[in-house]
């Protein structure tokens, strides 16, 4: 969520390209997971019946590891393809991200001399599906019951098949061929949501979705499945969310369980990103420090206690040397998803002075989760000391039971 220009997925593209890199240089293993996925897709989560088009997608995956074979752009794509997503509220934000990922495929390619194979130059994907202007705060809660039908899911699956489709397409036609059957079975959806009892204000919101149309206003809704095609959640969420005072009625309303007094955004979106996770997903946030102790957001600390273990907090100690346009001070917030919380976890902490820091693993301090997560006599604070000294003296103070306000 809030993607913007596409800083956090370029990174974790980066990251994993080099991960991908490392454990197969040869990138086998990664031709051999791709069409294992290609498979898969075809035989059940598209259920199509076209042999012809199953061996084309095969036949194509051997094809880009065949001439990339010493390159990252096999890496990369299927990485795009199947990894990595994107939401953003502004319309040109999801269009800079996109340009980002198209600039990081064109540079693995090696172009010569040959016009009758586009000079060695492989057209780059369509990416419509894959970042997208929408408002990932607002869900339409009764659409996971109507996926559940058998007519509904099977206009879902048409849908995502032919999406996939357009992800490869070549060619003008195709691509127009594509689009004109999006609208072809958006039409259908829509008459079979409106059969099902489903809210017809929200059905139209559901079936006018225009994945493809670059000049359309963001969507004024999120659902994960029916977008993108993740059921279960997304495995990490990251981010760095605004951080700005919000008067939403409509926001306030959908998480008034994590507000207390004034609503700021960056709280809003952990709600909304611990959501979105599997179980056992992480969640990595750059926020205000404020989430640690300010009051405002002591019912946002008990929803995360509820719903997640707090797995990691590096402090910005100098905003200046890292995040210099920053006014507030910042932390690195890792949360990961569980239904049911362990009461006692490792938490690692660290204080940061330079961005060089963050890679020194000596400075990291880990610390139970009971002298991190403070109970409801200190609105339920996450206690962030730097040493041992800080926590023991804490733990010393707590014990006296006696404390200023008291």
């Amino acid at each position: 969520p809030a993607v913007g220009s596409g800083a956090f997925p370029m990174g974790i593209l980066h990251k994993l390209t080099l991960a991908l890199r490392r454990v197969d240089p040869d990138n086998s293993r990664w031709e051999r997971l791709q069409r294992e996925i290609a498979g898969d897709r075809a035989r059940g989560a598209f259920e199509t019946g076209d042999k012809a088009e199953r061996d084309a997608e095969l036949d194509e995956i051997s094809r880009i590891f065949e001439r990339y074979r010493d390159s990252d752009f096999g890496r990369k794509l299927y990485l795009i393809q199947n990894s990595i997503y994107g939401v953003d509220i502004q319309p040109v934000a999801t269009q800079i991200a996109k340009l980002r990922f198209f600039i990081s495929l064109a540079i693995e390619q090696t172009p010569s001399r040959d016009d009758a194979d586009n000079y060695g130059v492989r057209p780059l994907p369509n990416l419509e599906t894959r970042f997208i202007a929408a408002d990932a705060l607002i869900g339409l809660r009764g659409l996971q019951g109507m996926l559940t039908n058998d007519e509904i899911q099977a206009l879902q699956r048409d849908l995502l098949a032919n999406r996939e489709r357009h992800f490869h397409a070549r060619t003008r036609q195709t691509k127009r061929d594509c689009v004109q059957q999006d609208r072809r079975l958006r039409g259908l959806l829509i008459a079979a949501l409106y059969q099902n009892n489903f809210a017809i204000e929200d059905a139209v919101k559901v079936a006018t979705w225009e994945a493809f149309d670059q000049n359309a206003r963001h969507a004024e809704w999120f659902d994960a499945k029916y977008m993108f095609g993740v059921e279960n959640g997304f495995d990490v969420v990251i981010g760095n969310p605004p951080y700005v005072v919000s008067k939403d009625a409509r926001l306030r309303s959908i998480y008034k369980e994590g507000i207390y007094g004034r609503m700021n955004l960056y709280g809003v979106f952990i709600q909304r990103g611990l959501q979105l996770l599997v179980e056992g997903g992480q969640l990595a946030f750059i926020n205000p420090r404020t989430l640690l102790t300010d009051r405002y957001f002591t019912n946002l600390r008990m929803v995360v206690k509820r719903d997640a273990e707090l797995r990691g907090v590096v402090m910005i100690a100098d905003r200046h040397n890292t995040f210099a346009s920053v006014l507030q001070e910042c932390i690195l917030l890792q949360l990961e998803r569980r239904e049911t919380p362990s009461d006692s976890y490792p938490v690692n902490t660290r204080a940061v002075h330079l961005p060089s820091d963050l890679t020194n693993p000596l400075a990291t301090n880990s610390e139970n989760s009971s002298r991190v997560l403070l109970g409801d006599k200190y609105h339920s604070a996450f206690y962030i000391g730097n040493s041992d000294i800080e926590y023991d003296a804490m733990d010393r103070m707590s014990a006296a039971g006696v404390s200023l306000a008291d």
